[in-house]
């Protein structure tokens, strides 16, 4: 789907790194792992194809190979190496032509080779006594087409490429760049390298909707960029840089361009979003419903640049509902390991001063469990619908901040005025009231009798709303509140430079 708002990036912060670290050198190239689209076998409907080594992100000592009916790509298990070396990808992939169309061009430790693949070993004993070669246990992924085999990628140290198009398709998608492959849980994995400006390409727009504010885009880009030269070690040893999900950023490539996101990223190029000239982990949300957060407050983690900031505008963010019963919510933390007995009531006990909850507390019949941080939206992540959209909610509409009178010991009561105080004092009254039968002791620890049975509701039909606005983590620029300051006017620096503490954007 074009135009997807990114509903929360979470960026280890852990991954910031100091000052020393960054002479930020910008790559020519990165690499992305597509595990969006690894699969057992895979496609491209290209017919004509560049084959070669992969170096430095370019195509080196390529070989163009056709298939009227496009290529596909599958697992081998086990190849038959013949012992022949070449200089070129044309010559290894001549002298496979001639052994058969079980033979393909492969690149393997640091040469041309010619070698067959299989996943049936009996198979590859076979093909090894015609050729007079050896059987190898070596996983790759084969490419062939109409006439057999035509590439074997072994290690990811060679890739294919569009001949004559500016990208290569596959499956549903298609990348700019250069395509390597590597076998990863039981799945073809490919990795995409590319120039930065042309990840950008495909990851803004997979971000914001194209069609926002130009000023909005741009600080997209900006930010885009930015967190990237932050998450360069995120998969390190895995083959790859960086990933194509929320993980890292996402990243859906050359189909999902647009020219308004083409544009915001040619108007920025090379620009990034410093904090004492490094490049900043630029995170962000798709609304923060009226104020930012701290990273701190999200991920324990004090970063100078992600703090909270009220919206100068923020538009076009509907507000949310979600209900759970007393036993929904029990259930969810049975899940978790934690066992309140039957819960009485849920109490919002800390916010920050703009209202984000901090603290969640959950009161049971026999104990109580706390949530803090991102522990008090993530904690209904088992649910149908998923993770609460964000911290910024009340509950049953009662005010935010609620602090429970410590008591040591029972307090006498002197008049029935007393006692009806002290029960409005109790957390959620109406629910421990439900619970309690005729003469039960409260939690403040005086006795009450009830008169009317038929009035008092089983705790597990008491239900809790929650009702909030905004949708992500709410650290760092929120997009919606992006494109409402660039509707007011606000130049994409001047966005950046809100949301971001004390950076500059250079």
């Amino acid at each position: 789907m074009r135009g997807k708002i990114c509903l929360c990036l979470v960026a280890a912060l852990s991954l910031v790194l100091p000052q020393a670290v960054w002479a930020y050198d910008v790559p020519s190239q990165i690499t992305v792992g597509l595990s969006t689209m690894a699969a057992p076998t895979l496609e491209t409907t290209q017919t004509t194809l560049l084959v070669g080594k992969v170096e430095d992100g370019t195509l080196l000592e390529t070989g163009e190979i056709e298939s009227s009916t496009g290529f596909a790509l599958s697992q081998t298990q086990y190849i038959v190496e013949t012992g022949e070396d070449y200089d070129l990808f044309s010559s290894a992939y001549d002298a496979a032509k001639d052994m058969g169309t079980a033979f393909a061009a492969a690149y393997q430790d640091g040469h041309w080779t010619v070698a067959a693949a299989t996943t049936d070993e009996s198979a590859a004993e076979d093909l090894a006594d015609e050729v007079s070669g050896s059987v190898a246990l070596v996983s790759g992924v084969l490419l062939s087409g109409q006439d057999g085999a035509y590439a074997l990628f072994l290690d990811g140290q060679s890739g294919l490429s569009a001949a004559d198009e500016e990208a290569t398709s596959l499956g549903t998608r298609s990348y700019r760049g250069v395509l390597s492959f590597l076998v990863s849980g039981g799945n073809i994995l490919p990795v995409n390298t590319l120039s930065l400006e042309e990840y950008l390409y495909g990851a803004v727009p997979s971000e914001m909707p194209s069609t926002w504010e130009e000023e909005a885009l741009k600080a997209q880009a900006v930010a885009a960029r930015s967190y990237t030269l932050t998450r360069l070690t995120a998969h390190e040893g895995a083959g790859y840089e960086l990933c194509d999900t929320t993980h890292c950023q996402v990243y859906l490539g050359y189909g999902q361009e647009e020219e308004s996101t083409n544009q915001a990223v040619d108007d920025t190029k090379g620009q990034l979003a410093l904090y004492h000239g490094a490049p900043i982990n630029a995170v962000f949300c798709s609304s923060s419903g009226g104020a930012t957060d701290s990273g701190k407050n999200v991920w324990g983690n004090e970063v100078p640049y992600l703090q909270a900031v009220p919206e100068v505008v923020d538009e076009g963010v509907e507000s949310w509902s979600r209900t759970y019963t007393a036993s929904e919510i029990a259930a969810l933390l049975a899940q978790k390991g934690y066992d309140v007995g039957e819960v009485e009531d849920v109490q919002i006990t800390s916010v920050n001063p703009y209202g984000r909850v901090q603290e969640l507390t959950v009161y049971g019949s026999s104990g109580e469990a706390v949530f803090t941080g991102e522990e008090t939206r993530t904690l209904f992540s088992a649910t149908s619908d998923g993770s609460l959209p964000s911290r910024m909610y009340t509950i049953n509409d009662e005010a935010p901040i609620y602090t429970p009178p410590a008591q040591d010991e029972p307090q006498a009561q002197d008049s029935d005025q007393d006692m009806e105080w002290e029960i409005a004092m109790l957390p959620g009254i109406a629910a421990r009231l439900a619970a309690l039968t005729t003469e039960q002791t409260t939690t403040a620890g005086f006795s009450l009798a009830l008169t009317n049975e038929a009035d008092v509701v089983s705790a597990a039909e008491a239900t809790f709303t929650f009702t909030g606005k905004g949708i992500g983590h709410g650290v760092g620029m929120s997009q919606y509140g992006a494109n409402a300051m660039a509707k007011a006017g606000y130049t994409y620096e001047e966005i950046l430079m809100h949301y971001y503490t004390g950076i500059t954007v250079e």
